[in-house]
């Protein structure tokens, strides 16, 4: 009885041999081989970090090792997203060469334009005018104003414009700029020594008295153009100043007798 169990136990695992042999051939074998590597390959994978893994490569029989070394890692479990932020540059035109020049030019010619307003003259911006003890009347002015002129062959309505535009045409005072220029007709020291005058005959030039100053004023003028008729060469002498100039020669046409 046992004898019969194991022999067709037997027969069975040999038809089972035979028809497995029939059925495993060499194709299906080499596929079940990759089959099967392709899976331990995901197990292993799944089980195994990256960058620890090793691969082995046949390269003229000799195996070459190498290792897997990841430089970037994605974290999934962050759940907070990255925000990007764009910073835009600012852009700035700087000031070319040129532009440069142009404008540090036009800056020297404002300053030297302010210069001259000033005045580069001895006599430079007047103070306020105190007034004088005694006053005449605008006729005694011009009646000095006249005499003078005609005493040095000059207009005397440019006398006169002189007289107002430094002082006001006041008479005897002593007010003078912060520069130094005294009198009437505003005269620097130096100046009146070369130039004085003594209008009124009293033996003294007094750079403070309103006869002696129009006639020196006068003469002054005449000295600078005046005299020859160079009235813009005579008023730029008396003032190095174009506007100046231009002021004095506006007053004297704005004079009527």
């Amino acid at each position: 009885m046992k004898i019969t169990l194991i022999g067709g136990v037997v027969k069975s695992v040999n038809k089972f041999i035979a028809k497995s042999k029939s059925y495993f051939t060499k194709e299906r074998l080499i596929a079940i081989s990759m089959l099967s590597r392709i899976v331990g390959m995901v197990l292993l994978m799944s089980v195994i970090p990256l960058g620890a893994m090793k691969v082995e490569a046949q390269k003229d029989s000799n195996p070459v090792v190498s290792t897997i070394d990841p430089k970037v890692s994605l974290d999934v479990q962050r759940s907070v997203p990255i925000k990007l932020e764009i910073v835009q540059p600012e852009i700035k035109v700087g000031e070319s060469e040129y532009l440069k020049k142009e404008r540090e030019a036009r800056e020297a010619e404002e300053a030297r334009q302010t210069q001259l307003a000033l005045g580069s003259r001895e006599t430079v911006a007047r103070e306020e005018y105190r007034p004088a003890p005694y006053d005449p009347d605008l006729a005694s002015k011009r009646d000095l104003a006249k005499r003078a002129a005609a005493a040095y062959g000059i207009d005397w309505k440019l006398v006169e414009a002189v007289w107002q535009v430094e002082s006001g045409k006041s008479w005897d005072t002593t007010t003078a700029s912060y520069a130094g220029a005294q009198g009437p007709m505003q005269f620097m020291p130096g100046t009146w020594a070369a130039y004085a005058v003594d209008a009124d005959g009293d033996g003294v030039a007094n750079i403070n008295d309103a006869e002696d100053a129009v006639y020196t004023g006068a003469k002054y003028l005449a000295a600078g153009g005046a005299g020859s008729g160079n009235v813009d060469g005579a008023l730029f002498n008396y003032n190095h100043a174009q506007w100046y100039v231009d002021m004095v020669k506006g007053v004297a046409a704005s004079i009527t007798d």
